[in-house]
């Protein structure tokens, strides 16, 4: 820094004050621009892990979710489930009211989905109408049959958009790690089979990998309001 000529020490010491304040100001922009890019570049990321319609995790931050998860139980070992969800009768919503009905029940069933769960768990939108949860330390049989009827419940509830009184409901397939799969790829594969077994079957079911025909009938629950008289 140029010390500056002065005619006494009074006027040296209030340049001096007047250029340190300028650098001051120029030092506090630099870090608002800096706080700034900052916030703008994680905003940016964020949403590249985010799907657009939902709100909910992508396929690339699912990925890295179940990557770190079996990391985790290789540290801790507690197991943890996979809910594979296609929604059923999205089609015939698109084809008779429009993907703009369609696209704001979707968002209504994503909603169920995360209260339906909890706020640990994962849930990702990976397909038009395909979801899947990742449920840490959850692994036993009998617990993840009442979080997948807890889902069937929710997702049959009536859609109510505008004058529309909708229904849709879903199909899951269920795999458990590392009881019936131990990497992403086979988690995948797994829960994919068992959802479209269930899907081809009727929908509105779960079923569970790994467990034999009459143990995943007695496991599998009734569509809801099946039972009704």
């Amino acid at each position: 820094m140029k010390v500056p000529e002065v005619d006494s020490s009074g006027e040296m010491v209030a340049d001096l004050y007047a250029q340190l304040h300028r650098y001051a100001e120029d030092i506090n922009q630099l870090m608002l621009q800096r706080n700034q890019l900052i916030a703008s570049n994680s905003a940016q990321l964020e949403a590249a892990m985010r799907d657009p319609l939902t709100g909910l995790l992508n396929r690339r931050l699912l990925d890295a979710r179940i990557d770190q998860a079996i990391l985790n139980d290789l540290r801790r070992p507690s197991g943890f489930a996979l809910f594979y969800i296609d929604l059923d009768k999205l089609k015939p919503i698109n084809d008779r009211y429009g993907h703009a009905v369609g696209d704001a029940a979707l968002k209504l069933q994503s909603e169920r989905m995360v209260n339906a769960v909890r706020k640990v768990d994962s849930v990702a939108r990976v397909g038009g109408d395909e979801f899947i949860i990742v449920t840490e330390g959850l692994a036993d049989t009998k617990e993840i049959a009442v979080v997948a009827n807890k889902l069937l419940v929710a997702l049959s509830q009536p859609i109510g958009l505008g004058e529309h009184s909708l229904k849709m409901g879903a199909s899951i397939g269920v795999v458990r790690f590392p009881m019936d799969a131990t990497c992403a790829a086979e988690l995948y594969r797994l829960a994919d089979q068992m959802m479209y077994a269930v899907k081809h079957s009727g929908g509105g079911r779960f079923r569970i990998a790994g467990v034999d025909g009459v143990s995943a009938h007695l496991l599998e629950i009734e569509r809801p309001g099946s039972g009704e008289s």
